[in-house]
Parts: C-alpha cells; structure tokens; sequence
C-alpha cells in the first residue's frame, strides 16, 4: 500500500508517548468507490481512554481525514476476486522534523 497524510490535521492531544518515541493512531477505512481512485481513507483515531468513553456514551468524536491510500495492484486484484479488502501495513520511520 502507499499513501499520504497531511500531518498539520493530525490532533495533538492524540499524540502519545511510548519507550521515549512519539505515535499517532490512525484508522484505514476500506473506500472501494472513491472517486480519486484510492481504496482506503486514512483518519486520526482517538486515544484509548477516549475509546472506552465512547464505547460507555455511544458518542464518538469527529475526527479529520488525514488523506489516503491505495492497494497496490497485486493487493487490489486480489481483494476484489475475495471480496475483502487488503490488510494495511504500518511502517515505522524516525522523523525529527515533525511539526509536533
């Protein structure tokens, strides 16, 4: 899979701190009929204490698009012969130059 996301949308109060490194959550959600041509919407998801709220309340939070991401072809030809989407694939990456 490749993608973007536009990380001045990504909500601070989100960001979490684990073994001294900084992480966002994100949720992919299957598109199929985008009308760029891409297969999944990229989303910043909530912490998990924010989660268990949710869950109790029934209410969740908007959260912003933070951009998208399309199967590779390989991938893509395949979920749509099994009717699932492809798994998505985080990757992990050292960037100092973060505006957070």
């Amino acid at each position: 899979m490749s993608g973007s996301i536009c990380l001045d949308k990504i909500d601070k109060k989100y960001i979490f701190e684990y073994n001294g490194k900084r992480y966002v959550n994100l949720r992919f959600k299957f598109t199929p009929d985008n009308n760029y041509g891409n297969d999944y919407m990229i989303t910043q998801d909530v912490d998990k204490e924010t989660r268990a709220q949710c869950k109790q309340t029934g209410q969740w939070p908007e959260t912003p698009i933070l951009g998208n991401c399309k199967a590779w072809s390989g991938e893509r030809a395949q979920a749509t012969h099994q009717g699932t989407p492809p798994s998505p694939v985080a990757s992990a990456s050292n960037d100092e130059g973060l505006p957070f």
